[in-house]
């Protein structure tokens, strides 16, 4: 292929280094905090994803966008270095459609992270030039946090370790441990289903819970007597 057809930078978004601890080391307005949490349930919604962990290529294909490794998309001399980078992975609008790229030296866990970051920068329309350079890495970590592990879900599904939701939904440790510590705060200010758009992504995975929660021995009758016990053993 002939190089004029190579990706041009200013159509680019990127994943940058460690980018599934971002979202917790950068500070974001309340309003966007809220607004990348719709989002997100808004792609689940329209997606119907039922399932964790959830099939980002199957995803990817659904949308009629494309997916390729570095080393895969290199062989034909579309791009070089100097695009890449350090960067986890890339999105690209190329031909009216998305490209997603990837490292693939990366984790199991973390290549899944940044495909699921690039592909809220596209849903969250990233390509446009309308939002602040300096947020919207922040805003697809969000997205991408609240895409691979919904909480309402994780929720429902009695998740008790750090392991096991890293498991569940085949993120990296690091992922995994600042969600489930995340869930762990909302589960003591009770903040769930504060909206209806949270209860319809319930409805979609509600039989995948049910299945779940059947297969791993969990009922909320076993959750209550654990915590009667655990505060008996206190008082002795």
């Amino acid at each position: 292929m002939k190089k004029q057809n190579s990706i041009k930078k200013n159509s680019i978004c990127r994943t940058k280094p460690n980018v599934d601890i971002k979202e917790y080391k950068s500070s974001i307005s309340k309003s966007d905090y809220y607004y990348i949490s719709r989002k997100a349930r808004e792609f689940i919604l329209k997606n119907k994803i039922c399932e964790l962990p959830i099939n980002l290529e199957e995803l990817i294909v659904k949308n009629k966008w494309y997916l390729a490794s570095y080393n895969e998309i290199k062989q034909y001399g579309y791009l070089d270095d100097e695009i890449i980078k350090n960067d986890w992975g890339l999105s690209v609008f190329i031909n009216n459609s998305y490209l997603i790229l990837y490292d693939d030296t990366l984790s199991e866990g973390a290549k899944r992270f940044t495909i699921a970051h690039e592909i809220g920068h596209i849903f969250l329309n990233h390509f446009s030039g309308d939002v602040k350079s300096d947020s919207i890495e922040t805003q697809a970590s969000m997205f991408a946090a609240r895409l691979l592990m919904p909480m309402c879900v994780l929720y429902e599904c009695r998740i008790d370790a750090v392991e096991e939701l890293e498991k569940l939904c085949s993120v990296s440790k690091v992922a995994a441990q600042y969600r489930f510590e995340r869930l762990q705060k909302l589960k003591i200010r009770n903040k769930f289903y504060t909206d209806k758009q949270e209860r319809k992504v319930y409805k979609l995975f509600k039989g995948f819970i049910k299945k779940y929660n059947k297969d791993n021995n969990k009922s909320k009758f076993k959750d209550f007597f654990n915590k009667i016990i655990g505060k008996f053993n206190k008082v002795k």
